[in-house]
């Protein structure tokens, strides 16, 4: 891994590990400034307790020397049996 492809990494695991710690400022600092932010996610049960529980497509601008994030998705694959696709 390059030195850069780790501190994109990082960044997201810190992003990640505030997430999980129910830390804002932790989380607010890794969003990027320089341009408009947007993160979806699949529903409001979402429940994040540790950075192996996150499934996050997330992407990444450099602002100065640092990774911040742009956009990102969260998704939670349902249990089997809990959802329908109505007819």
């Amino acid at each position: 891994m390059t030195r850069e492809e780790q501190a994109a990494l990082d960044a997201v695991m810190n992003f990640l590990d505030s997430y999980a710690q129910r830390n804002i400022e932790g989380c607010t600092s890794a969003i990027a400034v320089s341009r408009p932010i947007m993160l979806f996610g699949t529903n409001e049960n979402e429940v994040f307790r540790t950075s192996g529980d996150l499934r996050y497509a997330l992407t990444l601008t450099k602002e100065g020397e640092q990774w911040k994030i742009c956009s990102g998705m969260a998704s939670v694959p349902f249990a089997d049996g809990t959802y329908l696709f109505p007819k």
